[in-house]
């Protein structure tokens, strides 16, 4: 009786561990962003508006999909080994995040608050702000 329950156990151990081995495999937000194709180019007032106006219908359209948002640096920061870009938006309390990728985080030492930039990103949804992973400069002073 006892081998049968060690074995049950061990089985059911291996199928969690390959359907989390195949759903880390196909992480939407580990796509290499650079070949990836965006979906849409839009803005950061934009996509930050279609959010607060319906987030049920902006989730549809947006949540794990490449996009380029374009926008005004408010901020950046460096938290976690984790370089962020926060786009500002028309509204006060809503912002777009941009994570970048661990590549790339010598990039924003060129930056300035207030500069436009483009990112290309998977876009995660709506947690107060827009959040983007993975991300990329699309342009720079040094490549506009």
């Amino acid at each position: 009786m006892k081998l049968k329950k060690t074995s049950y156990f061990l089985v059911t151990l291996v199928l969690i561990l390959s359907l989390y081995i195949v759903y880390l495999y196909n992480d939407p937000y580990k796509v290499n962003i650079r070949d990836a194709t965006e979906k849409t180019t839009i803005s950061a007032e934009e996509i930050t508006a279609s959010f607060i106006k319906n987030e049920k219908k902006a989730t549809a359209i947006y949540k794990g999909k490449v996009v380029k948002v374009y926008g005004i640096i408010k901020e950046i920061t460096f938290i976690n080994n984790t370089n962020t870009i926060i786009l500002q938006s028309n509204y006060t309390n809503f912002n777009v995040l941009c994570n970048l990728q661990l590549p790339t985080s010598k990039q924003p030492m060129s930056l300035k608050v207030g500069q436009k930039v483009t990112i290309k990103g998977v876009c995660k949804g709506f947690l107060h702000d827009v959040i983007f992973l993975n991300c990329m400069l699309v342009n720079t002073p040094n490549n506009e």
